[in-house]
């Protein structure tokens, strides 16, 4: 008993009572002194009593255990080590994304400004590829941000009144100039009795289907793309499950590389990247949104004939009808629009902008007294 370590003694003593009081099996993990160093050991039997019911002897078995327990040890550092860098990564994307993007959005706006100058061709031609590069580059950015903000667990849903019927519209609209440039025939399959509203995060929503069709119209030259949203069930929890799908007549994918496509900065293969480009981060972000929503992306898929991707999740029905969709005003916000009303175009008022930046604050005062001419800026770094 003196080799044992003393932080172990008390707990040796009262396993090994219990076994020969009830005659239960023994199993004891503890430290031992030897030859001036700590061993672990793990001794694993039980006790045997003669007739009487008197303890005779224990039999059993005692296994050095050290280098089991070093290699746990050694695991768990890594792990809590490897959380940490995991946490610094996201930190660090997510500074240096808005880093990136500030000097983007000034790209992206006076550029537009210059496109609505007076340019001959070629430099119309050069403006226009210049903005389509920023946009292209702030949407990576922004993929980058929406994972790191997944990862560190600090996305969050903003439920709201949203009409699906509207939301997968105006997704459809949004690759209308694609879709005739390439030739495919895009169309929406509803059902005719849907719920016209329901309670969830809009934005979110359609940025999953937004990434959905983006992919399917990239892999598909000719043919047709389907998004499809029909009702699946009605549960005991006043909410309806729905089906929301995307199938495409596009190259499709391999069965050994369906689970792959889903892991984040990753493609099919090689070549995909090559022929097509992308950053492979749009179906991991997908997979991540879906799961606050308790959901995930399924995917049906043939090499040469398409794919099929779809989900299903639950909303809760809003009956109350409304003519003002709150999806509207928030597409309108994440894309830019401004609706200023022709009455107020006249108005003198001044308007305070606050930024930490030159180029945004420079940027802003344009963009207002070409709105509002009649306004007066006042700025604030």
């Amino acid at each position: 008993m003196s080799a044992i370590h003393a932080d172990d003694r008390k707990h040796v003593m009262q396993s090994w009572d219990k076994a020969i009081k009830e005659g239960e099996e023994y199993d004891i993990e503890y430290r031992v002194i030897a030859n001036n160093s700590t061993k672990w050991i793990k001794a694993v039997g039980e006790a045997e009593f003669d007739s009487n019911g008197e303890f005779v002897q224990a039999i059993g078995i005692v296994k050095d255990i050290t280098e089991h327990i070093a290699q746990q040890e050694n695991l768990s550092i890594a792990k809590d080590q490897a959380e940490a860098a995991n946490k610094l990564k996201s930190e660090f994307l997510a500074n240096m994304s808005h880093e990136i993007r500030t000097p983007l959005n000034g790209v992206i706006g006076f550029s537009e400004l210059l496109m609505k100058t007076s340019l001959d061709e070629t430099q119309k031609h050069y403006m226009t590829t210049l903005n389509e590069s920023a946009h292209n580059l702030i949407y990576i950015i922004n993929d980058i941000l929406d994972l790191s903000k997944i990862e560190a667990g600090k996305m969050e849903l903003a439920e709201e009144k949203v009409n699906l019927l509207e939301l997968i519209k105006q997704v459809k609209n949004m690759f209308s100039y694609q879709n005739q440039e390439k030739k495919i025939y895009f169309h929406i399959k509803t059902e005719p009795n849907l719920p016209r509203y329901v309670l969830t995060d809009g934005l979110r929503l359609q940025q999953v289907l937004i990434n959905l069709v983006s992919n399917a119209i990239k892999f598909t030259k000719e043919g047709e793309i389907e998004l499809s949203l029909q009702l699946m069930h009605t549960n005991s929890q006043a909410t309806n499950m729905f089906r929301f799908s995307v199938r495409d007549t596009g190259i499709g994918i391999s069965t050994q590389n369906k689970n792959k496509i889903f892991e984040a900065f990753t493609q099919e293969d090689l070549s995909t990247t090559k022929q097509y480009g992308g950053a492979g981060l749009g179906l991991s972000i997908c997979n991540g949104i879906l799961a606050m929503m308790d959901s995930n992306l399924q995917l049906e898929s043939e090499i040469g004939k398409g794919s099929q991707f779809y989900f299903d999740v639950s909303f809760k029905p809003i009956m109350e009808e409304s003519s003002n969709s709150k999806v509207s005003s928030n597409i309108n916000q994440r894309h830019g629009d401004i609706l200023i009303d022709k009455d107020l175009k006249s108005l003198a008022i001044k308007i305070l902008v606050v930024d930490d930046n030159d180029t945004n604050i420079f940027l802003a005062e344009v963009l207002i007294q070409n709105i509002l001419p009649n306004s007066t800026i006042l700025k604030s770094i």
